[in-house]
C-alpha cells in the first residue's frame, strides 16, 4: 500500500467511489463480517423448544396434538428442526451455533499438537505395594483409557468387519472418548452480555493436561441460546 500512494503518478481521486469492503469480501470469498461463523465449520440451526399446554392428557388432548404434528409436517417452510415432534408448542428460541462434531474430531487428532499424549489404546493400571510383606497386587482406575469399559469396546472396534474394497480398511482404529461441558460465561467486564459455550473435551488426554488451565484442553463445539426469556413469555401468554 505504501508503494502505491508513494508513486508519482497515484491520485487520490481514483479511489474515492471504491467499495474496499466488498473487494475484501471478494477476496476472501465470504462475507467478513460473518467470518467467525464460517471458519472452521461453523454453522448456524434453528432452535425450538415445545412449551405444555397446562392441559390434561386426555385422549381427545391427545388426537388434537397428534392432529397438530401433523399439519405442522405438511408446512413446506418449516425448518426439519421444527417438524421433530416437540410435547406443547413449538415455540422458535434463536439461532444455533455450533459445529460439527467429527470435524472437531479430526481437526484435533491431526492438527492439534495436544494429540501426540493422546492415548489411542487403553490399557490396565495395577499398583503393588513395596513395603507390603504381602504384597497383593491392586487395579488402579485413574483414566478413561484404563477402565474396563474402554477395553471392552476398544476390542469390539478392533474386530469390526469393514468392506475389503473400502481403502480406510487397513487404518489403525481407535475411540475418541468424548467429554461435553458447558457453562454461563460473560462477554464484558460488566456482564451484561452472557453466552453458553458448549466445550468438547477428549478423555484420550491424560487428564493432568486436559484439566490444567493454560492447557486449553476444551474445544468450542457450540453456543447455546438463551431461553429463560422466551419461557417465560409463553408461560404469561
Amino acid at each position: 500500500m505504501q508503494a502505491l500512494v508513494t508513486r508519482s503518478d497515484f491520485n487520490p481521486d481514483d479511489l474515492k467511489d471504491t467499495n474496499f469492503r466488498k473487494i475484501e469480501e471478494e477476496l476472501r470469498g465470504r462475507s467478513s463480517r460473518d467470518s467467525w461463523e464460517q471458519e472452521r465449520g461453523w454453522r448456524v440451526s434453528k432452535i425450538y423448544v415445545g412449551i405444555p399446554k397446562g392441559e390434561k392428557q386426555t385422549a381427545a388432548v391427545r388426537r388434537e396434538n397428534a392432529a397438530h404434528q401433523a399439519r405442522a409436517q405438511n408446512v413446506p417452510h418449516l425448518p426439519p428442526s421444527a417438524k421433530a415432534d416437540l410435547d406443547g408448542i413449538p415455540i422458535f428460541v434463536g439461532d444455533f451455533h455450533h459445529r460439527s462434531i467429527c470435524e472437531v474430531i479430526r481437526e484435533t487428532f491431526s492438527q492439534d499438537p495436544a494429540a501426540r499424549t493422546f492415548h489411542y489404546h487403553p490399557y490396565e493400571k495395577t499398583h503393588c505395594s513395596p513395603v507390603n510383606p504381602t504384597p497383593v497386587t491392586e487395579r488402579v482406575y485413574d483414566e478413561l483409557y484404563t477402565s474396563d469399559t474402554w477395553i471392552h469396546e476398544d476390542a469390539k472396534v478392533q474386530t469390526i468387519k469393514l468392506d475389503q474394497s473400502v481403502p480406510e480398511r487397513d487404518l489403525p482404529r481407535a475411540i475418541a472418548a468424548i467429554m461435553l461441558w458447558s457453562d454461563k460465561t460473560v462477554l464484558n467486564p460488566f456482564g451484561q452480555n452472557k453466552a453458553w459455550p458448549v466445550y468438547i473435551f477428549f478423555g484420550n488426554q491424560p487428564k493432568h493436561e486436559r484439566s490444567a488451565p493454560t492447557a486449553g484442553g476444551g474445544r468450542h463445539l457450540a453456543y447455546l441460546p438463551d431461553v429463560s426469556g422466551f419461557v417465560s413469555l409463553a408461560y404469561q401468554h
